[in-house]
């Protein structure tokens, strides 16, 4: 009976060192994209239809310390980007007009998403491609002796091309996301410069700064988005001397309060999952309070 159970423990034990050993994972991978270790450390295996190019490998598990075979092999494909403008350009003695429109794109964008579930987050490669369409018109006057004031308006289009990716968590829940379509977070459709500026004396400039940055969203899925606002800035310089420069600068001085920029974490978050969520605490950028500041620059 001894020799019975020895004989079995020794079977077992041989059973489970060789399906550890010896079972096959079969992967499909680019041969000319492994390191030399790796195919040093592998089976280069049958030849597919591809050629040279795609090959079955088959990878043992006491090589896999040694051949370790990232999940998605990297994106080599060619990056293109068509760019065109057309428009107008006028000039006078006191005043400067260009106007203009343009599309331009570009394809394979890498990058990589952290998705979240619940507690768990999990990373997954991309590659998508962007577009944009836009109109700019960009004027520099000058009415007045003194009196200088540039105004910029632009209206774009910025949307994903071929965004689409999932990912399985552990509890197996699929994550998917299809943007195709959709703005490109963070970038408004809507920007306003203007700038005027005073000369009240020589050595002696007040000037001011309005910006205008219509509604952006906040993550992949246009589910979250932020009211469109208003920067200002505004300040005096006065030139002292030809060593001496002092200013003082307000920052907001209209008192803009609201957020910026994107959501993390949200990158799942779809349209109608949004409409479910409600005073919840979340991270993101904010608009700069009200501040003054001084400054002061010295020549030796």
């Amino acid at each position: 009976m001894k020799f019975l159970f020895i004989v079995a423990l020794l079977l077992g034990w041989f059973g489970y060192f060789t399906n550890n050993v010896f079972a096959e994972e079969i992967q499909k991978v680019n041969f000319s994209n492994l390191t030399e270790i790796q195919k040093a450390n592998i089976q280069k295996g049958e030849y597919t239809e591809l050629g040279n190019q795609d090959r079955i490998l088959l990878v043992y598990a006491y090589d896999k310390g040694a051949c370790q075979l990232p999940a998605t092999l990297p994106n080599t494909g060619k990056v293109v980007v068509p760019l065109g403008r057309a428009g107008v350009y006028y000039n006078n003695s006191w005043l400067t007009l260009t106007s203009l429109f343009s599309y331009i794109s570009k394809t394979n964008n890498n990058s990589t998403l952290n998705l979240q579930h619940g507690g768990e987050i999990m990373a997954t490669p991309l590659t998508y491609d962007i577009k944009t369409w836009g109109w700019t018109t960009d004027l520099i006057a000058r009415p007045l002796k003194g009196l200088d004031i540039h105004f910029l308006f632009t209206y774009q289009e910025p949307t994903y091309k071929k965004y689409e990716t999932s990912i399985t968590f552990s509890d197996g829940y699929v994550g998917k996301i299809n943007a195709t379509g959709n703005i490109v977070a963070e970038i408004p459709k809507v920007l306003i410069e203007f700038d005027p500026s005073y000369m009240l004396t020589k050595d002696l400039k007040l000037w001011a700064s309005f910006r205008y940055f219509s509604k952006t969203y906040a993550n992949i899925n246009d589910a979250y988005y932020f009211n469109g606002h208003w920067e200002t800035f505004g300040g005096v310089n006065w030139r002292v001397n030809d060593k001496l420069d002092l200013g003082c600068t307000v920052v907001n001085f209209l008192n803009q309060t609201g957020a910026k920029g994107s959501i993390a974490g949200a990158e799942l978050i779809t349209k109608e999952d949004a409409k479910n969520i409600s005073n919840v605490l979340m991270t993101g950028s904010y608009l700069r309070p009200f501040t003054v500041e001084f400054s002061a620059s010295l020549k030796f």
